[in-house]
């Protein structure tokens, strides 16, 4: 069978709070989003007008199937995407390999580094605690934890010969950039420079790659 399919994965859509992004919400409001604790819903108007626009962006193949992280706001965006590309919502496959990353900012934000970046609205800062955090453990799932459920995941796409759209998460989509964009990926020898090299993903925005998970492409990077 030819091995030329295309897997999107985007972020899900903008969260239905009255912030425009992480950089505006308090600490505890982060804080419960990145515990799983607050499953908050999506803003539908913003996500249909971005999704429309999706499906006529060159690249954006005829999506077969989709698969979500059970999250509320990728479901939620998963269904509009059905709606708009015909795939009953019965066929949207829950897979939990592409839930988030957890961690707690609380046991992160040792020392109130965390708390004033966000009062400042640093994501930079926050995104390097967070990715310390994953790197040692600490307070967050680890690398080496989610690296093992993104390839599980992986190599399950790479035999469904189906174009397939996979919606999931920002902290998760950095670890399944790195692994797609290095050949001879180890995930114990994963460092912050190699986090910091990721791109921070906006809402539906993301990236794709083929079934033999050798290219990768930026989708929507723009928005």
């Amino acid at each position: 069978m030819s091995r030329n399919n295309t897997h999107i994965f985007l972020r899900h859509g903008k969260l239905g709070l009255p912030y425009a992004d992480h950089s505006e919400m308090p600490f505890n409001v982060f804080r419960d989003l990145g515990t799983g604790v607050l499953n908050t819903p999506i803003n539908k108007d913003f996500a249909k007008q971005i999704i429309a626009t999706l499906l006529k962006t060159p690249g954006f193949v005829d999506i077969q199937m989709i698969c979500t992280s059970p999250s509320t706001r990728c479901v939620e965006t998963a269904k509009l995407f059905a709606l708009l590309v015909g795939i009953p919502e019965k066929d949207i496959q829950l897979v939990p390999e592409l839930s988030e990353v957890i961690f707690d900012l609380d046991k992160i934000d040792q020392n109130g580094s965390v708390s004033n970046a966000l009062e400042r609205g640093d994501m930079g800062t926050i995104n390097a605690a967070v990715f310390d955090a994953m790197l040692s453990g600490k307070g967050s799932e680890d690398v080496v934890a989610a690296l093992g459920r993104v390839n599980t995941f992986l190599d399950e796409l790479a035999v469904s010969h189906k174009n397939t759209l996979c919606i999931t998460h920002d902290f998760l989509m950095r670890l399944i950039e790195l692994r797609l964009r290095y050949a001879h990926f180890e995930a114990t020898k994963v460092s912050l420079d190699d986090l910091n090299s990721t791109q921070r993903n906006g809402y539906l925005c993301g990236f794709s790659t083929n079934d033999s998970l050798n290219t990768f492409f930026y989708i929507n990077n723009k928005i």
